[in-house]
C-alpha cells in the first residue's frame, strides 16, 4: 500500500513537471456602461453634425447644376439664331432693277471692281447691313436688288393636222422589186419634182411638222427614171462620172451593212 500510494505521488509530480503551461488570456476591457437616454443624445448631435457639414456642398452643386442648365440654354438659343441666319442667308437669286456697281467692301469707299446692267441675274450669298455678298469679296447694295421674274415658257408648237394620204397621180414607170417588175409607178408633182405617192405622203407629213416649228421643207429629187438610175450606177462603177457616188442597181434597193 505503501508503494502503490509513493507511485501515485510520482505519477502526479511528472505530470505537472512535463505539463504545458496554460495560455494566458487578455484580460477583457469593458467600456464603462453608459445610459441610454446619453447614447442617444450622443446620435442625434452626431447627426446633426454631419448634416451640417454636407449641407454647403449639396447647395453648391444644385447652383452649378441651374449654372450648368442656364448655360446650355443660352448656348441653344445661340445656336438656334445661329442657324435660323444662315438659313435666311442662303443663296437666292437676284436681279438688279439698275446699272449696279460691284464693290470691294460693303461701303460705297469700296473700289469698284465692275458694273453690273440692269436686269443681271445674281446669286445672293447673305445680306447684311443694305449690302448684298454676291462672292469673295464682291458686294452690292441690296436696295437695287428684287427677286427674278419667272422666265416666260417657250410656246409648245401645236400638233400638227393629220395629213391625208396622196392619191392619183400620173403613171411615171415601172416599178421593180428586187430586179422583178411590180406593177407601175403612180407619180405627183411637188415643188415642180415628180414624186412617187408613197413618198409623196411620207414628205408631206414631215413638211407639216417642220412648219408648226418654223422651218420649210422643199424637194430637191423624188424620183429617178430607171434610165437615169442606169447613168448612176455606171459612174458609181467606173468612177468615171457623178464623182463615182454609190448608187443602187437599176431595180434594187442598196442597203448599207454595218
Amino acid at each position: 500500500m505503501h508503494k502503490f500510494v509513493v507511485f501515485i505521488a510520482f505519477a502526479l509530480l511528472v505530470a505537472l513537471v512535463f505539463a504545458e503551461p496554460a495560455q494566458q488570456r487578455e484580460p477583457v476591457v469593458r467600456p464603462p456602461s453608459v445610459s441610454s437616454s446619453v447614447a442617444k443624445k450622443v446620435q442625434k448631435r452626431r447627426a446633426t453634425a454631419k448634416a451640417v457639414a454636407q449641407r454647403p456642398r449639396i447647395l453648391k452643386r444644385r447652383g452649378s447644376r441651374r449654372g450648368s442648365r442656364k448655360s446650355t440654354k443660352r448656348a441653344t438659343k445661340k445656336s438656334t439664331k445661329k442657324v435660323v441666319s444662315t438659313m435666311s442667308d442662303s443663296t437666292a437669286a437676284k436681279c438688279t432693277t439698275d446699272a449696279l456697281r460691284v464693290r470691294s467692301k460693303p461701303s460705297t469707299s469700296g473700289a469698284t471692281l465692275r458694273t453690273l446692267p440692269k436686269g443681271a441675274s445674281v446669286n445672293v450669298i447673305s445680306t447684311n447691313g443694305g449690302w448684298a455678298t454676291i462672292g469673295n469679296g464682291q458686294y452690292v447694295s441690296a436696295q437695287y436688288l428684287k427677286a427674278c421674274g419667272a422666265a416666260p415658257r417657250p410656246s409648245s408648237p401645236r400638233p400638227a393636222a393629220p395629213t391625208p394620204a396622196v392619191s392619183g397621180g400620173s403613171n411615171c414607170g415601172q416599178s421593180y422589186v428586187s430586179g422583178v417588175a411590180k406593177g407601175q409607178k403612180q407619180c405627183v408633182n411637188i415643188d415642180g419634182k415628180p414624186v412617187v405617192t408613197t413618198t409623196a405622203t411620207a414628205f408631206n407629213k414631215m413638211k407639216a411638222a417642220a412648219r408648226a416649228a418654223g422651218v420649210t421643207l422643199r424637194i430637191n429629187s423624188g424620183f429617178r427614171t430607171q434610165a437615169e438610175q442606169q447613168r448612176l450606177y455606171n459612174c458609181y462603177l467606173t468612177k468615171r462620172c457623178n464623182n463615182g457616188n454609190l448608187a443602187a442597181k437599176p431595180g434594187f434597193r442598196f442597203v448599207l451593212r454595218s
